[in-house]
């Protein structure tokens, strides 16, 4: 990897928490800064197994692998080359499915019973949201190699749709809550509009 000197910052390091890799992992070491606004491993581009690291902070974001991006979604597109550069097969495989939104449609038992579970992804390297059924969920969950797992974090929460109103909603809220402390989900109740009763009856 070849840059001029004027086109990068170097001297950098960190401990950890501030940039991860493509599966996901935090960063810990030297690296350092490009023109561009991207990062990567190293104290230079002269290093051995230089690899680019993705920023967790949103006002920074190092541009992603993926190109484009739908409207309040998840995107759907991959850049091919970019991982068949890194030798990522299982992403350019032409059999990889990429996740479908999905919104829940609670049953009368579920009503009955007082809560469903709900299902999302979260794309590592940016504050994106997708809402999932349970079997798209589990393929994450589980690594299987038919979806790009490495690009996202799989979770899921309880919701409670029935019973007292004002109970409902502060449960959800805390459950929501405990979701983004545990997760690190920043932009995650901006992304359900806080909308703590929704599917209540």
């Amino acid at each position: 990897m070849y840059l001029p000197q004027s086109q990068i910052k170097t001297g950098l390091k960190t401990q950890g928490n501030e940039f991860f890799t493509l599966d996901g992992r935090s960063y810990i070491g030297d690296y350092f800064e490009t023109s561009n606004g991207r990062y990567y491993s190293g104290k230079s581009p002269n290093d051995i197994n230089v690899f680019e690291i993705y920023s967790n902070n949103p006002n920074t974001l190092s541009p992603s692998p993926i190109e484009s991006e739908t409207s309040g979604g998840v995107q759907d597109i991959i850049d091919i080359p970019y991982y068949n550069s890194r030798q990522i097969t299982s992403l350019s495989s032409t059999s990889t499915k990429f996740p479908i939104s999905f919104l829940p449609s609670p049953t009368p038992e579920d009503y009955e019973f007082g809560e469903i579970e709900r299902y999302f992804l979260k794309k590592r390297n940016e504050v994106k949201y997708k809402e999932i059924n349970q079997e798209e969920w589990k393929k994450y969950v589980d690594n299987n190699p038919n979806v790009p797992f490495q690009l996202f974090l799989p979770f899921s929460i309880s919701w409670e749709i029935s019973g007292d109103k004002d109970k409902v909603f502060n449960t959800n809220k805390n459950t929501v809550e405990r979701a983004i402390q545990r997760f690190k989900l920043l932009g995650f109740k901006s992304y359900l509009k806080e909308r703590y009763t929704q599917f209540y009856k």
